[in-house]
């Protein structure tokens, strides 16, 4: 399960005196079923109380395994998933989740590129080269 990657995990985790564990971190694709191997794979092998979800597809199929496993959510195993969909209130439980607001981002980033002088910027290494001789 893509969770955090794993310098997000140490970074996140060194901030509670924790230490990351890379057996922790799985890696799937990013749609329910992707989750849901995930969290099998992570049931087989670690004992857990939480996870942390890549987005709220991956939760959906995480939270399915769950269901199927008879773990109880959230009573047995805390679930936070990292995006945000509008749905994701009618999953039942209803999910936790990291609020991306991808939105105003590109709405900043476009205005920063509209209002930012416009100066040509040579990049890479033929630059250089032309530059240089």
């Amino acid at each position: 399960m893509a969770l955090l990657d794993w310098y997000e995990q140490r970074r996140a985790l060194r901030g509670r005196s924790h230490r990351a564990r890379p057996s922790l971190v799985r890696h799937a694709d990013f749609r329910e079923h992707g989750g849901f191997e995930a969290m099998a794979s992570l049931l087989a092998d670690a004992d857990l109380d939480a996870v942390f979800v890549a987005n709220n597809l991956m939760t959906v199929g995480a939270l399915e395994c769950l269901v199927q496993q008879g773990v109880q959510v959230p009573r047995e195993m805390g679930v936070v998933g990292f995006d945000e969909i509008p749905w994701a209130t009618l999953v039942r439980p209803s999910l936790s989740t990291v609020a991306q607001p991808s939105y105003e981002m590109g709405k900043t980033a476009g205005e920063l590129l509209t209002t930012r002088p416009h100066r040509a910027r040579p990049v890479g290494r033929d630059h250089r080269a032309a530059h240089d001789s």
